[in-house]
């Protein structure tokens, strides 16, 4: 097993939206600003009798944008 952790930052310097809808337009959503990003997870290695590795991990976002994300993969080497 291969744990992994890892930190970005991400900053958005002009992130505005623009919509017209029947000649009127809504508030424009505005993205600028910064992010935190963090992740870890781990990553299993199958070997030869086994050519599958599993890896599962977690982000996390602090900032502009906060939440939690999570991800599964499945590697299948033939």
């Amino acid at each position: 097993m291969f744990p992994y952790v890892g930190a970005a930052y991400e900053y958005e310097f002009s992130g505005k939206g623009e919509a017209k809808t029947y000649g009127r337009s809504p508030d424009a959503p505005d993205l600028t600003g910064s992010t935190g990003i963090g992740e870890t997870g781990a990553t299993l290695l199958g070997g030869d009798k086994a050519p599958i590795s599993p890896d599962r991990g977690a982000q996390g976002y602090t900032g502009l944008r906060r939440g939690v994300t999570g991800s599964l993969q499945l590697k299948i080497e033939f």
